[in-house]
């Protein structure tokens, strides 16, 4: 059995991490050493024969629900989002991830032990970065209920809102600056939050809950995300809600708006494929549920 938050004693400059995806329930490892100059993150699929790097960018965006799958080829990795916002947070845009599965693992279901991994490896850069994206011209994006606004900004900063319609969430903001030291206070605790389902939902999928790597009671623990996709999730590795709102950790929620920090958090892992921090001030209102 994998666990998750393990940090394996690797020569400087590498860090490894093993867990378990959350919506596939896969386990996998992932190795992370320093890159080559100017080729941002690529990520590997180890155990692929043939399998084609993954260079972290928007053109190798695969899919985006229920979470960000980046592919090139026949080879691709889903769960991506947290793993590039612990990037962006990490400041350090030249790094390989190798996993032996196709999704990351979830950790504590933050982006903070990626963050701290990165700083016991060395691989953590403080300070301004030599590269950034520095927005000259308003863009903004509207859907049905949701809309994003990216424009010119002399202190850059990320509003995120949300709208979930289950007890415990409702209507949230956060507004965080684009600074390192604000992200990782901010968002990398934020975990991945779902909601305990005392009723399994109705599947044809064989084997829908795999939860092979928890005791009894998580395995009878059915959790879904604010979309209604499966969790393979824990307590440990989530933040969960009962059907009264209830948080069901011991240890209860980090913030008392965690959730809008998680989604903010997966957003900055969408900005990370910009290849460097964002000069901006982004804007995102009711996050779509696939975001």
């Amino acid at each position: 059995m994998l666990e998750s938050n393990v940090y394996v004693g690797l020569p400087r400059y590498t860090l490894m991490r093993m867990g378990v995806g959350v919506y596939r329930g896969q386990s996998t490892k992932v190795l992370v050493k320093p890159g080559w100059p100017a080729r941002g993150l690529v990520l590997f699929q180890t155990e692929r024969v043939g399998g084609l790097a993954i260079p972290a960018r928007t053109r190798h965006i695969d899919a985006t629900s229920p979470s960000l799958h980046l592919a090139h080829g026949s080879s691709t990795v889903a769960g991506a989002e947290i793993l590039l916002a612990a990037v962006y947070m990490g400041n350090n845009w030249e790094l390989e991830a190798h996993l032996t599965g196709d999704e990351v693992p979830a950790l504590d279901g933050s982006a903070l032990p990626w963050v701290d991994a990165l700083k016991r490896a060395s691989l953590y850069r403080s300070g301004r970065s030599p590269k950034q994206v520095v927005v000259r011209k308003r863009v903004a994006l509207e859907g049905p209920s949701w809309s994003a606004v990216v424009e010119p900004a002399d202190s850059p900063s990320l509003t995120v809102s949300i709208d979930v319609d289950r007890p415990g969430v409702g209507e949230q903001e956060v507004t965080v600056p684009l600074e390192q030291a604000a992200l990782i206070k901010e968002l990398a605790p934020a975990r991945i939050f779902g909601f305990h389902l005392f009723e399994p939902p109705v599947t044809d999928e064989e084997n829908a809950f795999p939860f092979e790597d928890e005791d009894e009671e998580e395995k009878r623990r059915i959790v879904v995300d604010d979309r209604g996709e499966i969790l393979r999730v824990s307590l440990r590795r989530s933040l969960v809600f009962d059907h009264e709102g209830r948080v069901e950790n011991e240890d209860g929620s980090r913030f008392d708006n965690e959730p809008v920090r998680y989604k903010a958090a997966g957003l900055l892992g969408y900005l990370a494929l910009l290849g460097a921090p964002i000069v901006a001030r982004v804007v995102c209102r009711n996050v779509p549920p696939s975001a």
